[in-house]
């Protein structure tokens, strides 16, 4: 089946089958009915596509042609090929932007079916949405805890020209709203329970009337901030040095101590610092709430 970008025709091939009568040359194994549905005028469905041929083959032997014109309100309009051949037959459905089936093709579907004599077979065949695909603006959402940050969704036919989009016909979901919420407007909010560290959480966007949708992961970063006091220390060899650290942007103020460099000295869990041999070492305090945000100081050890 071709697909297009351009056309939401949703025709049914109602392929009706009788028994032969009398007064022919032979049987007549089946009839086909194509009951073509005509939607209302929508952004998926432009208005340009006024007509739509109906060929009908037997191989590459064309058995009938029939052109089928938009009417001028939204409904179904009927066309009937007879006396078709019991053996595998295509049906071909090809808009058109004139009444008359010129210009350029918009759209076009083929359904393949065998006649089989008492029976009826109904084929459903749709067309694509002029949407191919969608992306989220912008790409890769990243804020921190508390901050908000405003999505959109860009639709895109298959050849990369934008489509417009009704923000009515948009959603947002957020995989996990207690890291990060998100409203009907797509307004993206990073949060995090008490005591837990940020990270990613999955935001997806969906174009409702095209059924398109995309999925971003979305970074929660926090605005912890991490202050070592004093910055700058010297100490002498068999001395001791005491640190503070002062955390904001979260009430989890705990932290870890550790001497950067190996053989600069140890460092306790309240931040007393013990040099080893002289030299220039760092001392760093790391966020018990947000392990990636860390103040450092800097230690002279003397003889």
């Amino acid at each position: 089946m071709q697909r297009s970008i351009f056309a939401l025709l949703v025709v049914f091939f109602g392929v009706a089958l009788f028994p032969g009568c009398g007064g022919d040359s032979g049987p007549a194994p089946g009839s086909a009915t194509v009951n073509i549905t005509w939607p209302t005028r929508t952004r998926l469905i432009p208005a340009a596509s006024e007509a739509i041929t109906l060929n009908l083959y037997n191989g590459s032997q064309l058995l009938a042609s029939q052109l089928a014109v938009r009417p001028p309100n939204p409904g179904t309009t009927t066309y009937t090929f007879y006396k078709l051949p019991s053996t595998l037959l295509t049906l071909r459905a090809v808009a058109y932007p004139n009444a008359d089936a010129s210009g350029v093709v918009q759209a076009s579907g083929t359904v393949q079916f065998t006649p089989q004599v008492g029976m009826t077979t109904t084929i459903n065949l749709s067309l694509n949405s002029a949407i191919d695909h969608v992306a989220m603006v912008p790409a890769v959402p990243s804020l921190p805890i508390g901050a908000h940050l405003p999505l959109s969704l860009t639709a895109y036919d298959a050849s990369g020209n934008v489509v417009l989009t009704q923000p009515e016909k948009i959603t947002y979901q957020s995989a996990n709203t207690n890291f990060a919420t998100v409203t009907v407007d797509g307004i993206l909010t990073g949060v995090a329970p008490t005591g837990a560290t940020p990270g990613s959480v999955a935001i997806t966007a969906t174009d409702t009337e095209s059924g398109k949708s995309v999925t971003a992961n979305t970074t929660v970063t926090s605005n912890t901030v991490v202050t070592v006091s004093p910055v700058g220390a010297i100490v002498k060899v068999g001395a001791n040095q005491a640190f503070t650290a002062q955390v904001t942007g979260t009430s989890n103020t705990a932290v870890t101590w550790k001497v950067l460099e190996a053989g600069g000295g140890t460092i306790t869990s309240s931040g007393v610092y013990t040099p080893a041999a002289p030299g220039t070492y760092h001392v760093v305090a790391t966020s018990v709430y947000d392990n990636s945000q860390q103040g450092t100081a800097v230690v002279s050890v003397t003889p």
